[in-house]
C-alpha cells in the first residue's frame, strides 16, 4: 500500500554527520528528509565539498536508519543578473545532479533568487530570463540522468508567483523540470486576508509539476515583518489548500483521470467524489466511478496508477473501492521546522 511520505528540514536538526542527523528525524520517526549539506554538515563549505566519501556516509545512514532523501537542496543563486556569479552558481548546481542521482533523491531543488539580492535596476523579467539560461545548461544533464530539477517559488524572488512558476515551465518545456511548493513562501502580507485565489493558481497551474510541499509556520507583524511561527500560529490558510481537490472532481466525466468514455448503450462515464475520512491520521477522500462498456475496471485500475506516477495520486483497493489517500501533519508540530510531503498531489 503506497502512502505519502512525511519528512523534515535536515538543517532544522543542526549540524552533525548524516549518521547524527539521520538518527535524530528516524527517532522522531519522520521518514524521509530534505538534505542541504551546505547547512548541516560541518565541513561543507562549497559544493566541492560533497565528495565521493560523503554521499557514501549518507548512503549507509539512509540505510541504518530507514531514511530517504526526498530533495537534494542546492542553494544557488540560477537567477542572479550578474553572469559570472550565475555561471559560475549553474555549474555548482550542476555539480550535483549525480550526487542527486546517486542519493535516489525525489528531487534537486532550489529557490530562485531573491530580488533584494540582485544588482540595483534589476527587473524581475531580467531575473526570470537569468533563471531560463541557468536551466538551459542543468535540465539536458538532469534529463540524461533521470534527475528531476525543482524550484520553489517564493514571494520576494524572481519567481515569485504561481503563474510565474508555470511561465518558467513553459519556457524549458523539459519532463526534467518541477516544483517545489512552500505555501507559506507564497503568501504575502498584501494577500493573506484572502489566498483562494493563490490555491486555486497553485491546483491549476502547478498540480502536475509539484514534486514536493513544504508546510511551515509564517505570519506578519503589523508593519509587515514576517514572522516564523508555529504551524498553529501561522497565517496560512492550509485547510484553503485541500479546496483544490474540487479541481481534481470538479469534471464528473472522468476527463480529470483520464479515463472520460461513452459508448453506445449507457450514457457517458460519471466520477464523482464520496466521503472524506480520517484513517490513522491520513484523511481518505473516495472517488464513486460508474463506467460503461466502453473500459473495464482494470483497464480504470491501469489509468488509475498512471496518474499516481504523474500526480503523486495513490490509489488504494478497499473492498472493491478505489480509495484516494492523501498526507497527514505528524503527530507532533514542532516550532520552526518544516513538514513536507514527498510526490505530494495538491490539485490538477
Amino acid at each position: 500500500m503506497a502512502i505519502f511520505t512525511v519528512g523534515a528540514r535536515l538543517h532544522d536538526y543542526g549540524k552533525g554527520t548524516p549518521d547524527e542527523l539521520f538518527g535524530k528525524v528516524s527517532a522522531d520517526g519522520f521518514a524521509c528528509v530534505q538534505l542541504a549539506y551546505k547547512k548541516c554538515v560541518p565541513g561543507v563549505a562549497s559544493y566541492a565539498d560533497v565528495t565521493p566519501q560523503l554521499v557514501q556516509n549518507t548512503l549507509e545512514a539512509q540505510k541504518k536508519h530507514n531514511i530517504a532523501v526526498a530533495v537534494l537542496g542546492t542553494y544557488v543563486e540560477l537567477a542572479i543578473a550578474d553572469e559570472v556569479q550565475r555561471s559560475a552558481n549553474a555549474a555548482d548546481f550542476k555539480s550535483q545532479l549525480a550526487v542527486c542521482k546517486a542519493l535516489n533523491a525525489g528531487c534537486i531543488g532550489t529557490e530562485t533568487t531573491g530580488m533584494h539580492k540582485q544588482p540595483a535596476g534589476t527587473t524581475r523579467e531580467r531575473a526570470q530570463y537569468m533563471l531560463c539560461k541557468s536551466l538551459e545548461t542543468i535540465l539536458p544533464e538532469a534529463e540524461r540522468l533521470g534527475v528531476t530539477v525543482a524550484i520553489e517559488p517564493v514571494v520576494g524572488d524572481s519567481t515569485n508567483t504561481p503563474q510565474a512558476a508555470r511561465h518558467i515551465l513553459d519556457m524549458m518545456q523539459s519532463p526534467a523540470l518541477g516544483v517545489i511548493l512552500d505555501m507559506s513562501n507564497l503568501v504575502s502580507f498584501e494577500g493573506k486576508d484572502n489566498q483562494q485565489p493563490l490555491w486555486d493558481a497553485m491546483g491549476e497551474l502547478l498540480g502536475d509539476k509539484i514534486k514536493a510541499v513544504h508546510f511551515k509556520g509564517k505570519n506578519f507583524a503589523p508593519d509587515g515583518t514576517m514572522l516564523h511561527t508555529s504551524l498553529e500560529d501561522s497565517c496560512t490558510d492550509y485547510a484553503g489548500a485541500f479546496a483544490m481537490l474540487r479541481t481534481l472532481l470538479s469534471c464528473t466525466d472522468g476527463s480529470s483521470f483520464g479515463i472520460a468514455c461513452q459508448d453506445e448503450f449507457f450514457d457517458p462515464l460519471t466520477c464523482i467524489g464520496g466521503t472524506i475520512t480520517m484513517e490513522d491520521g491520513v484523511l481518505r477522500q473516495s472517488i464513486d466511478v460508474r463506467f460503461p462498456t466502453a473500459i473495464t475496471g482494470e483497464e480504470l485500475i491501469q489509468k488509475s496508477q498512471g496518474m499516481k506516477c504523474q500526480q503523486g495520486i495513490f490509489f488504494l483497493i478497499n473492498s472493491g473501492k478505489r480509495n484516494f489517500k492523501l498526507f497527514t501533519l505528524p503527530g507532533k508540530l514542532l516550532s520552526k521546522h518544516t513538514f513536507f510531503f514527498q510526490n505530494c498531489f495538491i490539485g490538477i
